[in-house]
């Protein structure tokens, strides 16, 4: 195997650390938060973990939002609806919680 340290270059490292999970990917991103592939490493299965961007995390109102939505969510329970796994925040402030992961593609290609 020969490797392009060129290309391994502009490979961005992801600088995320949560306590039990492996950062595998950059999955999706919006204005609010960026979402990563991640490994659960006590159950040894793939999660989606969704992660408040810091600058916007500044502003306590989001802040609030952002956690709102994880309990709201949480407390569903619908075949259509996702379940939420945990909720937590990093030692650097980043918020996040973690969701099963779905290889179903991306949802905007569903939309017409």
């Amino acid at each position: 195997m020969v490797l392009d340290f060129k290309t391994l270059r502009t490979v961005k490292l992801i600088d995320l650390k949560i306590p039990g999970l492996k950062i595998i990917s950059k999955i999706g991103e919006g204005g609010m938060s960026v979402v990563y592939l991640a490994e659960q490493i006590s159950l040894k299965r793939e999660v989606a973990v969704k992660v408040m961007k810091l600058d916007v995390a500044k502003n306590e109102l989001d802040v609030q939002r952002f956690k709102h939505e994880a309990k709201t969510i949480a407390h569903l329970d619908h075949p259509n609806i996702i379940n939420i796994y945990n909720i937590g925040q990093t030692s650097k402030g980043e918020i996040y919680f973690t969701m099963p992961y779905l290889n179903h593609g991306d949802f905007s290609n569903y939309i017409l």
